[in-house]
C-alpha cells in the first residue's frame, strides 16, 4: 500500500470525516494513520487523486509519500519555481528535504526559485512547478490540488444567488459525502432552497430531489438547475411542498442531506426570548421532518441544526431528545470524530451544528 497525506480544509475535523466518508462508501481499502487539524495520512492502494479530490469539498491537497525526488519534474523548462508546505515541527527533516531538492534540481541543471507560505493556498498551487509536504515525520509529492476557482464560478454565476440565504458550494459537497451516497443513487433535500445541494450532487452523478414550500424559490431552483445544462448526467425534480408531509410526495431515498429553515436571516444576535420562541417553533419542525425521512430514506440523513448566539448566551434545539424520539441514531464513519460537528465563524449569529443519523 502507498501513503498519502490529505492537507485539510479551516473545519478539519469535517474535512477528515469526509475522507472517511468518501473512501468508506467507494469501498476503497485504506487505513487512516496520523492526523491533527491540518492533515490526515493514509494508507491505501494506488488512490487516483484527482478523481478524489474533484469529489470532495473540505480537502486542499493530496501529497504521495516518496523516499527520493528524483524525477519531480520532467518539464522542459530551465527555470522553476517550487514550494514546501510544512506541517512539522521538525526543522531538520525540512532541510534535509529542502537540501536534497536542491541537489536533484543542480543535477538537471534547472534554476530553481523557492515560494513560501502557500501551505492553505491551492490558487497558488498552478504557479509551482515542484510542490512538497512535508507532515510530520513524512515527505510527500503533491500530485493533486483542489480547484477554488471552479466554486466561485458556479457560485456566482448561477441564474440566481443570495449569500445570505445559501450555503457554500463546499459544505454542500462535504454534506454530500457524509451521507455516503454514490453515484447513480437519488439525494433528497427536503429544504432545497435555491438548489446548491442538489446543484453539488448533480455534478457528483447523483439525481437529486429538491421541496421546498416557496413558489418563488421553486421557480429559481429550477433556473439554478437547468443552467447547469449539460454539466452533469444526473436527473432531478423540485416539488413544491410541505417538507412536514414528505411522504405524500416522495416513496424513497437513498440518502437525505439538508440545511432546514432555521429562521430569519439575522445580522445581530437574538434577543434571549426570541430566540427561544424560535428554538420551540423549529424543535416541533424537525421533529415532524425527521419522521416522514425515516418513512422514505434507506441510508443516511445528514441534517444542520442550528445553535442561536443570544446576549444571555447560546440557545440551542435539544437535538438529541428529536434524533431519539424519531427512531434515528447519531452515526459517524470515522470514530476520531465525534457528533455534532460546529460549523461557524466567530461572528456568526446562528451557528451550524451538524448531524449525520441513520
Amino acid at each position: 500500500m502507498k501513503e498519502y497525506i490529505f492537507v485539510l480544509g479551516r473545519d478539519s475535523a469535517l474535512s477528515l470525516l469526509e475522507i472517511a466518508s468518501f473512501l468508506k462508501s467507494r469501498k476503497i481499502i485504506h487505513r487512516i494513520g496520523e492526523y491533527n487539524d491540518f492533515y490526515v495520512a493514509v494508507e491505501a492502494d494506488n488512490l487516483d487523486s484527482s478523481y478524489i479530490i474533484s469529489r470532495l469539498g473540505g480537502t486542499l491537497k493530496i501529497a504521495e509519500v516518496v523516499k527520493n525526488f528524483n524525477g519531480l519534474y520532467n518539464g522542459k523548462k530551465n527555470k522553476i519555481t517550487y514550494t514546501i508546505n510544512v506541517f512539522t515541527d521538525n526543522e531538520g527533516i525540512v532541510r534535509d528535504a529542502e537540501s536534497r531538492l536542491k541537489k536533484v534540481f543542480k543535477e538537471q541543471g534547472l534554476r530553481a526559485f523557492y515560494r513560501k507560505h502557500l501551505e492553505k493556498r491551492p490558487s497558488r498551487s498552478s504557479l509551482i512547478d515542484v510542490e512538497i509536504v512535508v507532515a510530520g515525520d513524512r515527505v510527500g509529492r503533491v500530485v493533486a490540488v483542489s480547484n477554488p476557482k471552479s466554486y466561485i464560478s458556479r457560485d456566482e454565476k448561477r441564474p440566481n444567488f443570495d449569500a445570505a440565504k445559501v450555503i457554500s458550494l463546499r459544505l454542500a459537497r462535504i454534506l454530500i459525502n457524509l451521507s455516503e451516497i454514490k453515484e447513480g443513487q437519488t439525494l433528497l433535500d427536503p429544504f432545497c432552497g435555491l438548489g446548491t445541494i442538489m446543484q453539488e450532487a448533480l455534478l457528483m452523478g447523483v439525481n437529486a430531489v429538491g421541496v421546498d414550500n416557496d413558489k418563488e424559490t421553486v421557480r429559481k431552483a429550477g433556473e439554478n438547475l437547468r443552467w447547469l445544462g449539460s454539466q452533469h448526467n444526473g436527473k432531478w425534480k423540485i416539488i413544491e411542498g410541505d417538507s412536514k408531509r414528505l411522504s405524500n410526495y416522495i416513496r424513497e431515498a437513498d440518502a437525505v442531506v439538508t440545511e432546514p429553515y432555521m429562521g430569519p436571516y439575522m445580522k445581530k444576535i437574538f434577543d434571549y426570548e426570541s430566540a427561544l420562541k424560535l428554538k420551540n417553533e423549529l424543535e416541533k419542525l424537525y421533529y415532524n421532518v425527521l419522521v416522514e425521512l425515516r418513512k422514505i430514506v434507506k441510508g443516511k440523513v445528514v441534517f444542520v441544526f442550528p445553535r442561536f448566539k443570544t446576549k444571555k448566551g447560546r440557545v440551542k434545539i435539544n437535538a438529541a431528545a428529536i434524533i431519539e424520539k424519531t427512531g434515528f441514531k447519531i452515526y459517524s464513519s470515522f470514530k476520531g470524530v465525534g457528533m455534532p460537528i460546529p460549523y461557524f465563524h466567530k461572528r456568526s449569529v446562528v451557528e451550524r451544528m451538524i448531524y449525520v443519523l441513520e
